[in-house]
């Protein structure tokens, strides 16, 4: 039950920071909790880092290990509901990988295009690692997680 409790705290987290995200005077917000944000969120509305990361915990149950080709499908999945909420960096990638490029090289190219990658998107899908596999395991995996993107 902690491991469920772990995920509903990261949307509760997620939800509450979203109307501050690309705020330049958080402060503001915080005096009364309102919608808004970079994507005008509804106030309890969370966001693609929410999806990421149950994206990863629903491949890691269904697959009863790491995948990377099922993750990519989950990742997608959640994608194609709610595509705004995904910046330029992920919606070029899934655009790539729809298209038929293999994941990695998809990274890749974006990678390349965007002069390395400077998003925080592949932090939110780290955690569900953390729950599923030992301690030891969970570096080189979160790695391999990270990659894809």
């Amino acid at each position: 039950m902690r491991h469920a409790g772990s995920l509903v705290a990261l949307a509760i987290g997620d939800a509450l920071g979203a109307p501050l995200e690309g705020s330049q005077k958080p402060e503001a917000w915080l005096a009364e909790y309102r919608s808004g944000g970079r994507l005008f969120r509804k106030r309890g509305e969370f966001t693609d880092d929410t999806l990421q990361a149950l994206a990863v915990a629903e491949s890691l149950v269904a697959c009863g290990a790491f995948s990377e080709n099922n993750l990519v499908q989950k990742l997608y999945e959640s994608y194609i509901v709610r595509p705004e909420w995904f910046g330029p960096t992920s919606t070029l990638f899934f655009e790539l990988v729809q298209n038929g490029t293999v994941p990695h090289l998809a990274a890749r190219i974006v990678h390349q295009r965007n002069h390395g990658s400077r998003t925080n998107g592949s932090v939110m899908r780290g955690f569900p690692l953390g729950i599923f596999f030992p301690a030891p395991e969970v570096y080189a995996l979160s790695l391999r997680c990270s990659s894809l993107t």
